[in-house]
């Protein structure tokens, strides 16, 4: 049964529209002006998500997605051990994914605005505002994202916060030999790791004659 664990989870991290150690927590402050899609997934050169993703089965893995390539406006998501890539683009009606010519977060950000998702499902922002605590820490302004209408696949719910992504993503698939059906939950571990801008530059060290 883990290969389907996993592969449901794969493609949580996929749709909503993923080193080591929890972050100690950091509260965010209110901000004054209105959020856009580009705040709430920020992408970057090597920018790297890492998650703990419980299965509903006791047991948890780690999950690590990573920008590969950069070539703004387009950037190209992979999940670590998996070889399907997403090529998001930064638009100016928010970011879109390209292979699959679906958005997957939407301006503006404001509750009920909805888009077409994956699997025939509707995209839908239920919160904003919203505080969460992950083992990244504690966030304050996020929104929520659920995508339901899917004959066949799971439901998903996703909380994106201001300069991180997808800190939160839960994905539930009802199944016929279960009433409480399959809960796959996957939390941001530490904060985002922005590539070489979370790189500590050595101090200039004094030569001779100086």
């Amino acid at each position: 049964m883990r290969p389907l664990f996993l592969a449901v989870v794969f493609l949580a991290l996929a749709i909503s529209a993923i080193g080591c150690g929890g972050g100690a927590p950091v509260v965010r402050p209110t901000r004054s002006g209105p959020l856009t899609a580009r705040e709430l997934y920020p992408m970057g050169e090597e920018y790297i998500w890492t998650y703990d993703i419980d299965t509903g089965t006791g047991l948890t893995t780690l999950g690590i997605r990573r920008v590969v390539r950069a070539e703004a406006p387009r950037f190209t998501l992979q999940m670590d051990g998996e070889r399907d890539e997403h090529v998001y683009e930064l638009r100016e009606g928010g970011i879109y994914d390209v292979g699959e010519s679906l958005w997957v977060l939407r301006d503006p950000i404001t509750v009920g605005q909805e888009w077409p998702s994956r699997g025939g499902r509707t995209a839908r922002i239920t919160e904003v505002g919203q505080e969460i605590d992950v083992g990244a820490g504690h966030f304050e302004d996020c929104i929520e994202v659920r995508e339901t209408g899917s004959e066949t696949g799971p439901d998903f719910r996703t909380v994106y916060c201001p300069e991180q992504g997808p800190v939160l993503v839960e994905s539930h698939q009802s199944l016929q030999l279960s009433e409480r059906g399959l809960t796959v939950r996957s939390e941001l571990r530490m904060e985002v790791q922005r590539g070489m801008e979370d790189v500590e530059q050595p101090e200039e060290i004094e030569g001779p004659g100086r």
